[in-house]
């Protein structure tokens, strides 16, 4: 969601269009912890590399969630969750999460669906 437009730079493929431009690309993703975000440039970095932190901060500090990015992510987040459900690996680390204390935080299920998310 946060890769999908700022208050600074409202454009939904701003980002990504600024980073093919200048050979970079990014990604993001959730650990047990914590949430990555994170970016890269091949290009020459004094010419650009404000410019990039620039737009990347903004992820942080004007982010938009227009309706239209919002629900195209949650129809993603459902996708992959549903991959996610055959998948002998998340099935493993389920039901090593099933083992662990119900009341804490760590038994819950890993990943979100529309449903969860939504509600």
């Amino acid at each position: 969601m946060l890769f999908l437009g700022t208050k600074k730079y409202p454009d939904e493929n701003s980002f990504e269009g600024f980073l093919s431009a200048n050979g970079g690309a990014s990604n993001a993703f959730t650990d047990n912890e914590d949430t990555v975000y994170y970016f890269e440039l091949t290009a020459e970095i004094d010419k650009v590399l404000g410019e990039g932190l620039d737009r990347f901060g903004s992820f942080f500090t004007g982010p938009l969630f227009t309706e239209s990015s919002t629900l195209r992510e949650l129809n993603a987040i459902e996708s992959e969750n549903a991959k996610n459900l055959q998948s002998d690996v998340f099935r493993l680390f389920q039901i090593e999460k099933s083992r662990a204390n119900s009341l804490h935080p760590y038994s819950k299920f890993y990943t979100g669906n529309k449903a969860t998310l939504l509600d």
